[in-house]
This record gives structure tokens, C-alpha cells and sequence, in this order.
């Protein structure tokens, strides 16, 4: 009767085991595991880590990639996340001002301008995933602003896109007489934000005369 119950507990054993395998290989499929490149064990070339390459194939088959990274990406069995390396995935309601606006705001222009690795106009991410690309453009008129000259010179222009709020400045330009920029060319110029230029701070902005 012992021996009975023990083969009964190992053949039971073997299938769940073969389920649970089963299951991992339903969300990476053996040709879909092949087409990762690998070392051997899992483990994957440098090439891949070190490149866009792990990227593209991340935006290709993001469950082959849960697999082993977690399915919030935070590591999983492999122990190695997204977030080690990435501001992304990013997390939930990162669309909201505070979240993703209070952050490039916090690191700065420049600093803030590894967004646009994946966010700008001439970014190879856009040449690799069009389908999925989202420019800062998209919500935002007129940003990122280009050169500092060429920005003054249109920023209150016809298109008023300052003065008319279609350029939603204040969503960033919280403190109408503070300057973002860490940059000091930038910062000799407008070193107090919009009073550089404006002077009628009792006014909102829609009633600047210039």
C-alpha cells in the first residue's frame, strides 16, 4: 500500500510537472525561444543585452520577455529588470503631468533629454517602432523648443502659442519667473524665466503686450 501511494505521489509529481512546462512554453514557444539569440542556458549573446536589439524584441513579443524578466518586468527568475537599466516600463498613470512632466522637470532640459531617445522627432526608436512611437509634440505644441534664439522669436508670435495657452507652458512653467534650464548659456539669458522679458507680472499671460 506505502509503495502504491508513493508511485502515485511521483506520477503525480511528473505531471504537474510536464503542465507547468507546458505552460511556460505556451507563452515562449521553442521557435520563438531559437530566434533569441543566446549563449546557451538562457543566458543571452552581449550583442543582444548591450544593444537596440533586446529592445526590439521586447516591443516584439513582450510575454516571450515576461518569461523570465517577471511580468511587471521587475526581474523575475532571471533577477535582472528592466528598471536596472530603463525608465521603462513605465509605471502606471505615467501619463499624468505629475508623474512624467514632474520628472523631466526635476532632472532638467538636459538631463531630461534621455526622454527623447525614445520620444524625439529623429530618435531611432521612431525608426524602429513607428507604430508605437509617442512624440512630446503629441500633447505638446511646440516642444521640445529647439534652439533658444529661434524659440524667442516664436513663442509669442501670431500662433501665440504662449499667450493664448495653446502651448500649455504652464503645465512645466509652474513658476513664471523661474528658468528650467541648468544650462548656463540658457540661464544668462532668461535667468528669471518669463520676467527675463516680461515685465508685467501683476497681468496673466494672456495680457502681456508683448
Amino acid at each position: 500500500m506505502r509503495k502504491a501511494a508513493t508511485l502515485f505521489l511521483i506520477i503525480a509529481a511528473i505531471v504537474a510537472s510536464v503542465f507547468f512546462l507546458s505552460q511556460r512554453l505556451a507563452l515562449f514557444p521553442a521557435r520563438e525561444i531559437a530566434r533569441v539569440p543566446s549563449n546557451g542556458g538562457g543566458i543571452h549573446t552581449t550583442e543582444f543585452k548591450t544593444t537596440h536589439l533586446h529592445g526590439v524584441e521586447f516591443f516584439r513579443d513582450k510575454k516571450g520577455c515576461a518569461n523570465c524578466h517577471g511580468f511587471s518586468f521587475d526581474g523575475g527568475s532571471s533577477k535582472v529588470s528592466c528598471a536596472s537599466c530603463h525608465d521603462y516600463p513605465h509605471p502606471v498613470k505615467w501619463a499624468l503631468p505629475e508623474n512624467h512632466g514632474a520628472t523631466y522637470r526635476k532632472r532638467g532640459v538636459e538631463e531630461g533629454g534621455a526622454c527623447l531617445n525614445c520620444h524625439g522627432e529623429g530618435s531611432k526608436f521612431k525608426e524602429r517602432n513607428p507604430k508605437i512611437f509617442v512624440a512630446c509634440n503629441s500633447c505638446h505644441e511646440a516642444f521640445p523648443h529647439g534652439d533658444l534664439e529661434t524659440f524667442l522669436e516664436k513663442h509669442t508670435d501670431d500662433a501665440g502659442i504662449a499667450k493664448t495657452y495653446k502651448g500649455q507652458c504652464t503645465l512645466c512653467h509652474k513658476v513664471l519667473g523661474e528658468t528650467l534650464s541648468k544650462n548656463k548659456e540658457i540661464t544668462e539669458v532668461v535667468e528669471h524665466g518669463c520676467y527675463s522679458c516680461h515685465d508685467e507680472p501683476e497681468k496673466p499671460v494672456a495680457g502681456w503686450d508683448k
